[in-house]
């Protein structure tokens, strides 16, 4: 992505969002509540169909979408709400969890490159106790932040939250842990579940083991992290998308500019967690061609 603008991949999601909710087979495959908050996510980046969200958002789109997809890329919107419903799962895993065990204090949710997801914002009036964050580069932090009531102005999401944070940082220049510490509000000590949904692939492999290193020096009292992943293609030496579509090995959705680069064989994500503090907690979850594991944190 360029300094100055979101990442397109970023928008190519929120306007997938919109698709899978035209129709009962696509609202049936994404978390509820994720169109109204998806839309004015979209209002507030000043983005076409935000104002008019029906011309995507309607049966003869979904369906005509899903019948295009099935030629180019089998699997692709469904692949896209699974992943959602998925990581919304862990989530919300955690934080009952975390309750069960007698969290007074309440427990931390951290969304990494967030893009216009909207998991945090749909659900920090949901838990009143938990501090969510999210840390995104400030060409896409500062449309989010605008998604709340300013002034005179109305949003469908109103006021925000006092446990909702929004964190610019760049992070190819930033440790993600310097930037949440930088924070007052924000306290190490709590169980913590970080989300890194849609950024492995364009990292390298050592980007992502640094990544998961700066989530840990992140947290004091352990916690997990929940992301998605491409698998990878060993004989070609690509990201694993399938054979329908091979240019997606070297551009991924958007063209040269955001490409994938990084992958991983599901089954050897034992030995890439070899040498570190995150153990697998669950099995690897198929959603479409990608992957979804959630870790957790294992040191003292």
């Amino acid at each position: 992505m360029k300094d100055d603008r979101p990442s397109l991949t970023a928008v190519l999601v929120a306007y997938c969002v919109l698709i899978l909710g035209g129709d009962d087979w696509g609202r049936a495959r994404i978390p509820p509540g994720i169109v109204a908050a998806q839309v004015a996510v979209l209002v507030a980046a000043n983005l076409p169909f935000g104002t008019c969200p029906w011309v995507l958002c309607n049966p003869v789109v979904a369906k005509l979408a899903r019948f295009l997809a099935a030629i180019w890329y089998p699997g692709f919107f469904e692949g896209i709400g699974f992943r959602k419903l998925i990581i919304e799962c862990q989530a919300r895993d955690f934080l009952r969890q975390s309750a069960l065990n007698g969290q007074k204090q309440g427990a931390q949710v951290v969304v990494v490159a967030a893009g216009y997801d909207t998991l945090a914002v749909r659900l920090c009036r949901e838990y009143g106790q938990v501090q969510f964050w999210e840390v995104d580069h400030p060409a896409t932090s500062g449309v989010k932040s605008r998604v709340w009531t300013q002034g005179k102005d109305e949003t469908i999401l109103g006021d925000q939250p006092s446990n909702m944070h929004h964190v610019k940082a760049d992070l190819t220049k930033v440790h993600l842990d310097s930037a949440l510490q930088a924070r007052k509000e924000y306290n190490p000590n709590l169980p913590t579940i970080v989300i890194v949904e849609g950024l492995s692939m364009y990292l390298t492999e050592p980007q992502m083991r640094g990544l998961l290193d700066d989530i840990g020096a992140s947290m004091t009292k352990g916690g997990s992290v929940v992301f998605d992943f491409f698998g990878w293609n060993a004989r070609t030496q690509q990201v694993d998308v399938g054979t329908v579509f091979p240019a997606m090995h070297r551009y991924g959705f958007t063209g040269s500019a955001e490409p994938w680069i990084w992958g991983l064989d599901p089954n050897r994500i034992q030995e890439f967690l070899a040498n570190t503090h995150w153990k697998l907690q669950t099995d690897v979850q198929s959603c479409g061609f990608e992957n979804v594991a959630a870790l957790e944190w294992t040191a003292a």
